[in-house]
């Protein structure tokens, strides 16, 4: 039989169906029938389950393990062929601009420094592609120091040295900057991991991924201001935290009925053998009768999944 959801307007008001003769039977309606139809009869339908509930673990286990499971890289592959297919595409042609506007001007600065270094190789007669030796022909260039070293009162060999010195320093403040820079940054990164970490376990966001949040530059803003990562990120996804919130809690509940209904069932002949109430198992649509119809509206209202 094919199977389908549940849908109340499937059994309309009047007559009781197609009874319970021997062909609307099913296999669980025997197993305990005396105490399950003494039960029926008095109005309780509490023992009954319906539809696929009424399966064995064995069984479900089995259909799961049939069903094949798509790995992380085949759903994406599918949404980017799929529905998000144009705005994959708007986000890479993005990415692919901003890398090309910065490579152009990386260009067009390494082309102003080659028509520098090709005048002075016409100067002093280098290769301008060597760039040891324009910078040698440079420094032995007296003439670059002599105004200056009269000025200062030293000879031009001691100006060279004196300038020599400043660059080394300078070069030494330069790398200790970027040395603490690095360190910092390093130490502020940590510590917006760990305070990512401690979200994920806070709110159940599981999806978290920093770097991605990273490309939002209001995200990013916020950081550099000294807002804590959890503030922050509260500020740019406050809709979709009480949405999923909410959908969380209903889904909770909704689950909780369900295992509470789920969990009187079992199988057959062990609740025949062991308890005076046995449970009666339905999963023909057609034997069931208009208690039966109403006891399952009350179940799905209740947020049960009933499937046939």
């Amino acid at each position: 039989m094919k199977e389908f959801k549940l849908k109340l307007q499937f059994f309309a008001e009047g007559g009781d169906g197609a009874g319970t003769g021997a062909e609307g039977s099913n296999l669980g309606e025997s197993v305990g029938a005396e105490n399950g139809l003494a039960n029926q009869t008095k109005g309780d339908l509490s023992n009954v389950i319906y539809g696929k509930a009424s399966m064995t673990q064995e069984q479900t286990t089995g259909e799961e393990a049939k069903t094949p499971t798509k790995t992380k890289a085949q759903a994406f592959e599918d949404l980017i062929k799929g529905e998000y297919k144009d705005e994959f595409a708007k986000r890479t042609q993005g990415i692919i601009d901003e890398r090309f506007k910065k490579t152009k001007g990386i260009e067009s600065e390494l082309n102003d420094f080659k028509a520098i270094g090709q005048r002075l190789s016409e100067k002093y007669g280098v290769d301008a592609n060597d760039k040891k030796a324009l910078l040698a022909a440079i420094d032995n260039d007296e003439s670059f120091y002599e105004k200056e070293a009269l000025e200062k009162g030293l000879t031009v060999s001691q100006l060279k040295e004196m300038k020599k010195i400043e660059r080394e320093n300078a070069e030494l403040r330069e790398a200790k900057r970027k040395a603490e820079e690095k360190e910092n940054s390093e130490k502020i990164y940590s510590d917006w991991l760990h305070q990512g970490e401690e979200l994920k376990q806070k709110y159940g966001l599981q999806d978290f991924d920093l770097a991605k949040e990273a490309e939002n530059p209001d995200f990013c803003r916020m950081l550099e201001m000294g807002i804590s990562l959890e503030s922050a990120y509260k500020a740019i996804h406050i809709d979709d935290m009480i949405g999923g919130a909410m959908a969380a809690t209903a889904q909770n509940v909704r689950k909780s009925i369900v295992d509470n209904v789920s969990s009187r069932s079992g199988r057959p002949s062990e609740n025949a053998a062991s308890s005076p109430n046995s449970q009666i198992f339905k999963t023909d649509v057609n034997s069931l009768t208009k208690a039966d119809r109403e006891e399952i509206e009350r179940r799905v209202m209740r947020g049960e999944e009933i499937t046939f």
